[in-house]
């Protein structure tokens, strides 16, 4: 896997790192998954206590 060779080697390569933690993110989407119904509960109630949207 990637990863390992990113730990192995002594000099990082940021463009490569953030190529490899972009592609991370879109694979795991939190709001497009499997439990995203809780995911949503939780941001709604946030921005309630936010005052950022009515119940």
């Amino acid at each position: 896997m990637k990863l390992d060779l990113v730990k192995g080697s002594i000099k990082y390569a940021r463009d490569e790192l953030y190529h490899i933690r972009a592609t991370l993110k879109k694979a795991i989407d939190l709001l497009h998954s499997k439990g995203d119904d809780l995911q949503n509960i939780l941001l709604k109630y946030n921005r309630i206590a936010m005052d950022e949207s009515p119940l």
